[in-house]
């Protein structure tokens, strides 16, 4: 079991509110680095609040496995249904709104350009990967939980919580279309930290082999 203490609205509030000003500000002057900047300092505010409540991340999952075995069948599972919602997600909303996910002009003239790709390589990981899931996975679904603790569905609607904000921070840069598939993307990564008894490392894991193939498919083909 997690150990995961009730905090203040003001935690999550703080959380939110430094995301949205960083992120305006940010993208002012450098659009394509607005959202490693943003969820950097956010980590920091995260760590800052976790500290302030006598916490690690490894209490909100970030922590040893007792059998990382278990990674053998846990992210292949992840990857795969990550996969499989975000195609048919983006298949089905392309549809229903007649447009396609907006395409990021940051990642151009990445085709055959391997400093550019080992460069968005990393920060997809470091960013991606790691700050993302434990921002959203770790930190926000679990707050929004235990601040609701006593109502029926606390669980389902941190849950939605979390990945409405995660689809929420996408819109600036991949637009509606964008916005949902990132959206069905975090409910299943919130349900699957839920299932693999609140670890990140599976999620983190197949989170960062997905991003990172995608930027395979941009270094070979553009």
């Amino acid at each position: 079991m997690l150990r995961v203490k009730v905090f203040s609205k003001t935690s999550i509030l703080l959380v939110i509110m430094s995301g949205a000003i960083i992120n305006f500000l940010v993208y002012r002057f450098t659009p394509d680095y607005s959202g490693p900047i943003t969820a950097t300092c956010l980590t920091a505010i995260c760590t800052w609040i976790l500290i302030h409540n006598k916490m690690r991340w490894s209490d909100l999952g970030l922590r040893k496995m007792d059998k990382p075995i278990k990674l053998v069948w846990q992210v292949p599972i992840a990857f795969v249904l990550m996969v499989l919602v975000a195609a048919g997600s983006n298949a089905l909303i392309s549809m229903i709104f007649g447009e396609t996910v907006l395409s990021q002009s940051r990642f151009e003239g990445m085709e055959g350009n391997l400093p550019m790709f080992i460069k968005w390589v990393l920060i997809s990981w470091v960013v991606g990967a790691f700050m993302e899931e434990m921002i959203f996975r770790g930190f926000i679904l679990n707050i929004i939980e235990k601040l609701i603790h006593n109502t029926k569905y606390a669980i389902i609607v941190a849950i939605l919580f979390q990945g409405f904000l995660f689809g929420l921070v996408h819109f600036y840069n991949r637009g509606i279309v964008g916005a949902l598939v990132i959206f069905n993307l975090s409910i299943v990564l919130g349900i699957l930290y839920v299932k693999f008894n609140r670890n990140l490392w599976p999620l983190i894991l197949a989170h960062g082999i997905m991003n990172m193939l995608s930027f395979v498919g941009e270094y070979i083909e553009g």
